[in-house]
Order: structure tokens, then sequence, then C-alpha cells
């Protein structure tokens, strides 16, 4: 007896599934497409915030990130560097506060900035970690030469013209920290006594956690995970590693929803075939 395209679905070989739910995870990574999203008012706050810097405002960055957070908080950053590229006269200051890879990952996004034409020391800056966490914050706050001298390639930082336009955490538009942590320091130590509009870049998981302190105020903006980057760069007009993520997210989840609706429809036919045959 022929066997029937139902059985033949029912006895699929499983490595099939699996190849077919790899290249639905691999393509949209390898070739980034924009995913159908309605951006959240978090993240056009954050947009309309740095689409009307003027020349001279100085956005500093928090690179708190650990290869356990990157995957998430890293492609917000990528998207806002993206954005910040765009920006004439805009300067450009990272730090790490958490941990001693953070320039690392600065760097990384600070390549962005470099592609687009801009010149380090001039644009942007990268002045390395600085260990004591809300110590350290609170030091620099009030004297960014005294707590970096040096930059992350031990240069002397008096001989970068960016470094004249921060001296104090006052001087400081808008500071981001990337993490899987809150940024309850950086309202603490740099929000509160200096008015820094202070943005978290963190983990999906981490953004219930942090809304209350969006809530009242105390932060100027939330980004929360790969949506969050995929949003921004849905803004944008770039695609990146957001939306590749989010793709990824998408497709799979669709893949398997295929699957399980067609091995439900299989199994209702052969019941009711066999019903038949009885």
């Amino acid at each position: 007896m022929k066997e029937s395209w139902v059985n033949k679905l029912q006895r699929i070989d499983r490595r099939i599934i699996y190849g077919v739910t790899t290249l639905a995870v691999l393509i949209p990574i390898l070739v980034p497409f924009a995913v159908p999203l309605i951006v959240t008012d978090t993240t056009q706050e954050v947009y309309d915030r740095l689409d009307g810097l003027e020349p001279g405002d100085v956005v500093m960055f928090s690179f708190d990130v650990s290869a356990g957070s990157a995957p998430e908080t890293f492609p917000i950053s990528e998207a806002i560097m993206r954005h910040l590229a765009k920006k004439d006269g805009v300067k450009v200051v990272c730090v790490s506060f958490a941990y001693p890879d953070g320039p690392e990952w600065a760097d990384r996004a600070l390549r962005i900035l470099a592609e687009a034409g801009k010149t380090y020391g001039v644009d942007y800056i990268n002045l390395g970690f600085r260990a004591g966490s809300e110590a350290a914050v609170a030091y620099a706050a009030q004297d960014m030469h005294a707590a970096f001298p040096v930059d992350v390639n031990g240069d002397d930082i008096k001989q970068f013209p960016i470094m004249d336009y921060l001296k104090t955490a006052a001087d400081i538009h808008t500071f981001f920290t990337f993490s899987s942590s809150t940024p309850d320091i950086y309202v603490r130590q740099l929000g509160l006594p200096y008015g820094v509009a202070v943005i978290p870049g963190v983990s999906f998981t981490i953004t219930p956690v942090v809304l209350p302190l969006y809530d009242s105020g105390d932060l100027a903006g939330l980004l929360g995970g790969l949506r969050a980057a995929a949003e921004y760069e849905l803004l944008t007009g770039v695609i990146g590693s957001g939306s590749g993520a989010m793709g990824a997210l998408l497709l799979a989840h669709v893949t398997i929803l295929v699957f399980l609706v067609i091995g439900n429809i299989c199994y209702f036919i052969d019941k009711r075939t066999s019903r038949e045959e009885n």
C-alpha cells in the first residue's frame, strides 16, 4: 500500500526540522532586514533627544558591558553610534566604570564613528576603565581630567581638543550606560546633583526593574534589549545587528509555529482516516 503524504510528514527526519530552524536563525543574522515594529515612546524619546544635539554637546557612554549582557546591550550602542555619526560637531566620550573589558566594547562601537570620517581626540575619545564603581563616578563627576589623566592608549588627555569640552559632569549633555544592572549609581552621582540626562541601555529582563526610575523622571529615557536596538535602527534608517537578532527571533518562532500547525493537522487527518477505515 502506498504511503500517504500525511504519514510521510509525520515521519519526517528531525534533522530536516533542525536544519530549517537553523537557517531561519542564521539568515536574518547574516542578511539583516527591517523587522516590522511599532516604535515605543521610550525609544522615540531618546532618538528625538539625540537628534536635537548641537555642535559642542558632549555625549558620554559608560560601557558597563560583560560577555553575558553584550548580545542584548551592545547592539543598542551601535544603533546610537550610527545616529551620532550623522551629527556634526557632537563630542563622544567613552568610559567604563564596571568591567576592565568595557573599553574593548567601546572601541568596537567607536569604529562606526571612525568609518564615518570622525577624528579620534577631536570628535570622540575612549578614556578607558576606572575602578571604584560609584566612588569612581563621583570622583569623575567632580574632575574628569583628574579621574582620567590618560586615555585608553596611555596618552595624556591634555593633547586632545575634545577634552576642552569636558571638565566636570555639568558639561555632559547626555549620559548612556550599557549594562545588565540598574543605573542607580549614575542617577545618584550624575543625574540628581548635576542635572545630567541619564539613559540606560539594559537587557530586556532588567527593563521592568528600571521602569520605576524612568516613570519617576530620574531617567531621560530607557532602551531595553534587542527590541530597543531594532526600533532605533528603524528610526535611523540603518539596519544593523539589532534588526538581525530580532529577525532571527521572529523567523525562528514562525518556523516553530508552522511545524506545530503542520504536525497537528497531520495528526487529526490521520486520526480521522483511521476512524473511517475502522
